[in-house]
């Protein structure tokens, strides 16, 4: 089968190759082998860097899961994000969106909305410059979409957004947190802090 993927990030798997994490609309969370991909003649090149947005042909037995590693035939890279990745702050907050989404796992019930929030915000950062409240409104929407969005009078949906965009992103965060179990050191999160410390 074809289906297009997000990397959310990639570790070595001895001296050629890359084991991938990835979302796919279509299966949710996939952990690809991809043999010999260090190779300068790869195939597969760009499409396999993080936060690539890339289309797949890979054999995927949906009776066995996506517990077991997939050797993908070849990957086609969509989009590779030049002006986001160029932007730190851009690049933290994308960073951050694929670690948490990875941390999280996903119900394949859920990818195709999840791949396409991610993949809505990853472009939205590629035309314009990280706004102040888009991670804030990011895992607003997460929440929503994975059926954790807090219960808040219209007063308490007004007193959260008046507060500083940190504290409204530690709020959802905390809520992710407690309602999934997952969320436990978030090293992108302190990336991004760092970015913002940077550019203030």
């Amino acid at each position: 089968m074809r289906t297009q993927i997000i990397v959310l990030h990639r570790y070595a798997y001895g001296d050629s190759s890359w084991i991938v994490k990835a979302l796919s609309p279509d299966v949710g969370l996939l952990s690809l082998l991809v043999k010999g991909a260090k190779s300068k003649n790869s195939q597969f090149k760009a499409g396999i860097d993080p936060l690539a947005h890339s289309e797949i042909e890979i054999r995927y037995n949906r009776h066995r899961g996506n517990s077991s590693l997939i050797i993908p035939k070849e990957a086609s890279l969509q989009n590779y994000f030049p002006k986001m990745r160029s932007n730190l702050q851009s690049l933290a907050s994308a960073q951050l969106m694929a670690e948490i989404l990875l941390k999280l796992g996903n119900e394949s019930s859920l990818s195709e909305k999840e791949f396409k929030w991610l993949l809505n915000n990853l472009e939205y950062l590629e035309l314009n410059c990280v706004k102040e409240n888009s991670l804030s409104l990011w895992l607003d929407n997460l929440c929503d979409i994975l059926g954790y969005a807090p219960r808040l009078s219209q007063a308490q949906k007004a007193q959260l957004w008046a507060q500083k965009t940190q504290r409204i992103e530690s709020f959802f965060l905390s809520h992710l947190k407690t309602h999934t179990g997952a969320l436990e050191n978030l090293r992108t999160w302190d990336w991004l802090l760092e970015t913002r410390r940077l550019s203030a």
